[in-house]
């Protein structure tokens, strides 16, 4: 799911009420400015992953619910506490992808899950993948794949998700919706792109 910054925020100032804490003791054990715990309480911030971690360590509370999940799972259980990995909105270009512009919020993924980002999909060149526009991919990062693999892409400092077919003197990235066509790169255009990571599912669809 998506980070909800509101139910965050609401959940955020109900957990330091209980435990009769403020803006000030809370950006202390955080290390951080006062300010930014108010825009936190606000709805108007989304933490960082190390920082949600923090807070839901401090009382005691599921990351997860922490962020808006519906379920009122506020108990952590040991070594089953799931990973936040962050959720990317549609890469522009010019924007490296790991910028602030591009950052959504986080969803959390089983602990031993190999996932390192998710991506939403923008378009429908991915559909006979059953990859349709704006769903959220879950992304391995790995600087290479296997021939037909899907894999997520930079092209010009944009992000795509096309299947990969590498051939000897040329780089194939093939959309599964025969109204686009592929986009070919001969090895002497390689620098141009770079393989960002391998699409392990999406939406809990296993690819």
């Amino acid at each position: 799911m998506a980070f909800d910054k509101k139910v965050f925020g609401t959940r955020l100032r109900s957990l330091m009420h209980e435990n009769h804490d403020t803006v000030y003791s809370v950006a202390e054990y955080l290390g951080m400015k006062p300010s930014t715990v108010s825009r936190y309480t606000n709805g108007l911030y989304v933490p960082k992953a190390p920082t949600l971690d923090a807070l839901a360590r401090r009382y005691g509370v599921n990351a997860g619910w922490l962020m808006g999940e519906r379920e009122m799972q506020q108990c952590i259980e040991d070594k089953t506490e799931p990973r936040l990995v962050p959720i990317l909105g549609v890469v522009a270009a010019g924007i490296p992808i790991w910028a602030e512009e591009n950052l959504e919020g986080y969803t959390a993924v089983d602990a031993d899950d190999h996932v390192d980002f998710v991506l939403r999909v923008k378009g429908d060149s991915m559909i006979n993948a059953r990859i349709y526009d704006g769903d959220l991919v879950y992304v391995r990062k790995q600087p290479d794949v296997e021939n037909g693999e899907i894999a997520v892409v930079m092209v010009d400092n944009e992000a795509t998700v096309k299947r990969i077919y590498k051939y000897a003197n040329m780089i194939v990235l093939r959309p599964e919706n025969s109204a686009f066509s592929e986009m070919i790169f001969k090895k002497a255009d390689a620098k141009t792109i770079s393989i960002l990571g391998k699409v392990l599912y999406v939406k809990g669809r296993v690819k």
